[in-house]
């Protein structure tokens, strides 16, 4: 047997593990199998400290300015999308959002682009065609950058991809 641990990637910041534990010393972690690399320069003792409303309030500030149709729900998916964001990598199944508006210039790609930008300062989201082979293509290439948040931005209408729908449920990238 190979006494080489498997390695799932790196990463720029901390991680929240399946049982919600908080991951943040820089290096080579065995229970996730991530290298956690330079990042937020987040100490245990700073998150530790931080209260769950303090850490909540902090998130939707962030989001505070944008014009959700309903504030309730669009609140709880902006932090829905944060949360998710920073736990994505260790999960076998995470959300995937999709971002969509019958409003042109109301923020919506920039909502995308907040948890991005923080945990790797380089936001990317995704288009997919109507066409069910290019979605294919598509969907490859998008799992194989392997994204620390999986964002789908101007899906109008009805959002349907049997591709995609394949992908999501099998609980990894084949």
């Amino acid at each position: 047997t190979c006494a080489l641990p498997i390695f799932g990637g790196v990463v720029m910041y901390p991680l929240v593990t399946k049982d919600g534990a908080l991951v943040t010393a820089e290096g080579f972690n065995r229970e996730t199998s991530m290298y956690i690399g330079e990042g937020l320069g987040i100490t245990q003792k700073e998150l530790d400290s931080l209260s769950v409303p303090d850490a909540l309030a902090a998130i939707t500030d962030l989001y505070s300015d944008f014009p959700f149709h309903s504030p309730e729900v669009g609140m709880s998916l902006s932090v829905t999308c944060m949360l998710s964001a920073f736990a994505r990598k260790v999960l076998d199944k995470a959300p995937i959002f999709i971002v969509t508006s019958p409003y042109p210039a109301d923020g919506k790609t920039i909502w995308s682009y907040l948890p991005q930008i923080i945990l790797s300062k380089e936001p990317s989201n995704y288009s997919l065609s109507g066409n069910e082979e290019e979605q294919i293509k598509q969907l490859t290439s998008y799992f194989l950058e392997d994204p620390d948040l999986m964002v789908f931005d101007n899906q109008n209408g009805r959002f349907h991809s049997q591709a995609l729908t394949e992908l999501i449920t099998s609980g990894r990238f084949k």
